[in-house]
């Protein structure tokens, strides 16, 4: 069987949700990662962006690496635009989807969004994303191209709108660094973006948890013993919930380890999460607070282990809007209904 463990995200299968499965052999990162070592390295870049008839520039400077065991390529990346203070960071984790067999990027940007993008490497090495995309009461396409040829690392994002030929947004260049950079994060969101009401009520969760349950992977498993700590943080001003996740299971040899992140979409008026672990998952679901506020539900389908699966976990809250405890449900393939996850959070 695959060894899967899904440890402590806020939202986002939550601590151990659906794992661990227990193998000899832990999982390795897929062969089909190498398509994106040309991306490793230091880069600065500059180039130009269209928008309302206007053309503005831009000067970037990122990094991708290895991080996560190998299973995934962090990219981060810091734009400023002529005119504008903030500068505008996005970061991205791009990776191999074992479950659907696809090449996805994880992304979080301090506009206040996040999103599972599916990525599709070229026969010339050129990687293209497709993204849709929601901004002022209009949807759109997103397609962002970039292409590695020695030290040089070009790109263009084109966007698709409801009517009309597809139009190029962004284009421009980076060249290779030899000395690598740590990047700052912006202390506050890009171009005025708000925090969200149900961001701010998230942003509570702010802290590090000491995190204690147990589990029961798939129906008819014997229940396991869990562990981990969780630690969030709020990021560009509160647009963003950060968790990083350390965890064990009993049974399980090594450590388990996972990055999320929170937003609020509104167009679909909730929570959404996002998160990849050193396991190779990566996962998106919803999240929204019930009427009384003593609780908040999220909600995931998705495919484990080759078989459907959908499940809803609750989150107990206290009188400031912390976890307290947790539970999950889950439905798995044609298996009945079962509680699959129980869990309390201590702030340390």
């Amino acid at each position: 069987m695959k060894h899967a463990l899904r440890c402590g995200v806020l939202l986002v299968r939550s601590l151990l949700v659906v794992g661990p499965l227990f193998a000899q052999d832990a999982p390795k990162p897929a062969p089909e990662l190498q398509k994106l070592a040309p991306l490793v390295g230091q880069w600065q870049g500059a180039g130009s962006c269209h928008e309302s008839g206007k053309t503005s520039k831009w000067q970037a400077t990122g990094n991708y690496r290895w991080v996560l065991d190998g299973f995934w390529l962090q990219g981060d990346f810091s734009i400023t635009f002529d005119g504008i203070d903030t500068p505008m960071f996005r970061r991205m984790y791009l990776g191999w989807d074992a479950e659907q067999k696809r090449m996805v990027s994880m992304a979080v940007d301090n506009t206040g969004t996040a999103g599972v993008h599916e990525l599709a490497v070229q026969a010339d090495g050129s990687v293209v994303q497709m993204a849709a995309a929601h901004q002022n009461g209009m949807d759109y396409t997103e397609r962002s191209t970039f292409k590695v040829d020695g030290d040089k690392l070009s790109q263009t994002v084109d966007l698709l709108m409801p009517f009309g030929a597809s139009m190029q947004m962004v284009e421009g260049s980076f060249q290779r660094q030899k000395e690598a950079k740590e990047l700052p994060l912006p202390e506050v969101a890009f171009s005025g973006a708000a925090v969200a009401e149900p961001m701010r009520r998230v942003g509570a969760w702010a802290g590090k948890y000491s995190v204690v349950g147990s589990m029961v992977p798939l129906p008819g498993m014997p229940e396991t013993k869990i562990e981990g700590v969780d630690e969030y943080r709020t990021l560009f001003g509160g647009v963003l919930l950060h968790c990083h996740t350390d965890g064990q299971a009993e049974g399980m040899s090594g450590k388990y380890a996972s990055e999320a992140f929170f937003a609020h979409d509104a167009k679909r008026g909730c929570l959404v999460g996002v998160f990849v672990s050193n396991m190779g998952e990566v996962g998106c679901q919803e999240a929204r607070y019930t009427a009384d506020g003593k609780s908040l539900v999220s909600t995931m389908a998705t495919l484990f282990d080759g078989q459907n699966m959908v499940q809803r976990a609750v989150f107990d809250l206290d009188a400031e809007g912390r976890p307290t405890a947790a539970a999950a449900h889950a439905l798995y393939g044609a298996a009945a209904p079962y509680v699959n996850f129980r869990a309390t959070y201590r702030r340390q």
